[in-house]
């Protein structure tokens, strides 16, 4: 697997397959890996900070559209509709990654360079 060689802190909240419950809130307990959930929110969001910049994350587009309209973030990503998307809300960047799942027949993932807070979208 890709995460067990990868050595930095990932964070992550539940989508809307059942199975995620289980299996990331074993691995947010597990202390022997890096994942991190907030599990007082549930796994609804996870909000936090990289270099100065405030981040949120959740799965669902209404729920990314109000934490967004919040203005306590620079970056909402959400998810759920698997299309890439980028949309300014007030000061806050709202962005849905896409997916790296080929269920379109189009692959997408998002990367935010923190020293110029640009996200670029790669897609194909």
């Amino acid at each position: 697997m890709i995460i067990q060689n990868f050595s930095g802190k990932i964070r992550t909240i539940l989508g809307n397959n059942d199975a995620e419950i289980i299996t990331f809130t074993k691995m947010t307990l597990d202390n022997s890996n890096n994942f991190e959930m907030d599990l007082d929110n549930k796994g609804m969001f996870a909000d936090f900070e990289i270099d100065g910049i405030k981040i949120c994350i959740t799965h669902y587009p209404k729920l990314g559209t109000l934490l967004a309209k919040s203005d306590e973030f620079d970056f909402v990503f959400y998810g759920h509709t698997h299309i890439a998307k980028t949309e300014l809300i007030n000061n806050t960047k709202l962005i849905n990654p896409g997916s790296i799942i080929p269920e379109n027949k189009i692959v997408s993932f998002a990367i935010l360079d923190t020293q110029t807070k640009e996200v670029e979208t790669i897609t194909f």
